[in-house]
């Protein structure tokens, strides 16, 4: 075992000493975990913005100039030389407008659903094990379920500070390393 994972241990097991007998889970509160998603609150979809669309007209700019050089010069052949290269970030910036356009959030009582065009993925608030932020950022980006698999979440999804006051992190011991 690592000297920090023992430390951390003992930091965790301090401060869960701490914390009165009467706060703390029982197996009666464990057996009265909610099991579905209970009542609609909210439904939150991706917010159409046009700053957005600022640098996908910068990249069509782009991917122009790699057309016009080639023609200004009468080479024709270089179009797709010059051109292709410069298109590409414009259509994935595009494909990640597009794909997540129809994205939808549904806030409930006891969790969320997220549908992308794919799948839609449902998880209670107990089985949020960690989350993910924007670089530079305290913009959510993305969720863990307790089984593993991560919900990303769309750039401009609405509704994320509903999903904010049952986040966090968990630290799960298990045991010390041979």
């Amino acid at each position: 075992m690592r000297g920090l994972d023992v430390l951390f241990h003992n930091l965790d097991e301090y401060e869960y000493s701490k914390i009165p007998d009467s706060e703390k889970a029982t197996a009666e509160d464990e057996a009265h975990k909610p099991q579905t998603l209970g009542e609609l609150k909210a439904t939150y979809h991706v917010k159409g913005n046009l700053f957005e669309l600022f640098p996908l007209a910068l990249l069509l700019l782009v991917a122009g100039f790699g057309v016009i050089m080639p023609i200004a010069n009468n080479n024709a052949l270089l179009i797709p030389a010059c051109s292709i290269p410069m298109a590409i970030p414009f259509f994935v910036y595009l494909w990640s407008i597009i794909s997540t356009r129809k994205d939808e959030l549904k806030v409930f009582e006891n969790g969320f659903t997220y549908q992308t065009r794919k799948e839609l993925v449902s998880c209670l608030w107990d089985e949020i094990e960690d989350y993910s932020t924007v670089r530079r950022s305290t913009d959510i980006s993305g969720i863990k379920k307790e089984n593993g698999p991560w919900i990303s979440l769309a750039s401009n999804m609405q509704g994320i500070d509903d999903l904010r006051p049952h986040l966090r992190t968990l630290v799960k011991w298990t045991g010390p390393e041979e």
